[in-house]
């Protein structure tokens, strides 16, 4: 016998978490799926920890795999920077944008700074977060779902 119930359950939101530490991405899809989020977790770079459940790319792969709608994707949270002060977080919600991704893109990093916030709102961001307070990306991402951006 199907479990005919299991049609009727609200979809979960699908977020795409992509971060260059991928030794603290599990923690990080922790925190969201404890929220209602399915999380799936990049790591920014070829190879890694070997968690089978993560994704290894570049920028572009991430680009190309939240705009999949196969992917189903309707956030993405990324961080700011790498090691050494890159701020590849900044070209992933541009690059996401220019790709026509709908859906909310939040960033988050370790210590945000207020005035690199209003560069990445003005870039297509909800939002810039502390990793250390994952309950306003989510609050701020649930805000942003509620409004009718994303839920492919």
């Amino acid at each position: 016998m199907t479990k005919r119930w299991a049609q009727d359950e609200p979809k979960k939101p699908r977020l795409l978490l992509i971060d260059d530490m991928d030794v603290l991405l599990p923690k990080l899809a922790e925190n969201f799926e404890k929220q209602g989020f399915e999380v799936v977790k990049m790591h920014l770079g070829e190879s890694g920890h070997s968690d089978e459940t993560m994704i290894h790319g570049k920028q572009a792969d991430a680009i190309r795999y939240a705009i999949n709608s196969a992917n189903r994707i309707d956030a993405v949270v990324t961080d700011l920077n790498e090691p050494g002060g890159v701020p590849y977080g900044r070209y992933v919600v541009k690059d996401l944008k220019k790709s026509g991704f709908n859906g909310p893109i939040a960033v988050h990093s370790s210590e945000p700074d207020a005035e690199y916030a209003s560069r990445l709102i003005e870039d297509g961001a909800i939002g810039f977060f502390s990793k250390k307070q994952p309950e306003n990306t989510v609050a701020a991402l649930n805000e942003a779902l509620a409004q009718g951006k994303g839920i492919v």
